[in-house]
């Protein structure tokens, strides 16, 4: 009754699409207690041989019979009068606030705990809808449980060394280039850039440099030169 008569959207679609083809029905939804209700009897543990005598189950209530005017009127909560918030609403704020304190309260007991033993824990004293989703939630957000779970760095799986990385042989007989700069350096017209060739020795990991001054590939077969004048040919 409280979703026929406020607003459907705090629900999920499926529902809100039910509500709305009840609400298109020309019927008038209203309360009856418990007591006058005969759709209740059933469910009060009534001998199925009295059944066919109960009137209630039969014709209704007594009152029911009555000018409408005339029927009998319930309570009205005069506290609820001027709330301009719906039910669904107010009640949502109240519960997703407890259920964090809840959550909160056994993830501190159950810090080194699964998932799913934090969620059997909690559902001993409470039931949360769509509880995983939500303990899932809360755990995400906790400082404290990324620290004890975080796993230590694990290396990645390695290739194997290539030959030349392995074979026995001389310094810098097989090498890898790169160039690292520009760097500023002071010449007699003032500062000018310059790159850095590194050649590193494949086998003793050994490193050699030699300043270039530019990227261009004559500039690098000077480089080349010096560092062969120096260390020998390569393999």
């Amino acid at each position: 009754l409280d979703w026929i008569k406020n607003s459907s959207r705090l629900l999920r679609k499926f529902i809100q699409n039910r509500i709305e083809e009840i609400k298109k029905a020309k019927f008038a939804f209203r309360y009856i207690p418990n007591e006058n209700n005969p759709a209740d009897v059933a469910t009060r543990g009534l001998d199925p041989l009295k059944l066919s005598n109960f009137k209630p189950w039969w014709e209704g209530p007594k009152w029911l019979k009555r000018d409408e005017l005339k029927w009998p009127q319930w309570g009205y909560n005069i506290d609820e009068a001027n709330n301009d918030y719906e039910s669904d609403q107010e009640n949502e704020k109240v519960l997703v606030s407890i259920t964090q304190q809840n959550i909160n309260k056994t993830n501190i007991k159950l810090v080194d705990a699964s998932r799913f033993s934090k969620l059997s824990r909690l559902r001993k004293t409470f039931w949360i809808p769509k509880g995983r989703a939500e303990v899932k939630r809360v755990l995400n957000k906790c400082t404290g449980c990324k620290r004890w779970m975080a796993k230590p760095f694990k290396l990645p799986n390695m290739p194997k060394y290539p030959k030349s990385r392995v074979i026995r042989s001389r310094a810098f007989a097989r090498v890898g280039l790169d160039y690292l700069g520009p760097i500023s350096i002071k010449i007699e017209i003032g500062l000018s850039k310059r790159w850095i060739a590194l050649f590193t020795c494949f086998t003793t990991r050994a490193v050699h440099l030699e300043m270039a001054d530019n990227l261009s590939a004559e500039s690098f077969q000077n480089v080349l030169r010096r560092f062969v004048a120096r260390r020998g040919y390569l393999n």
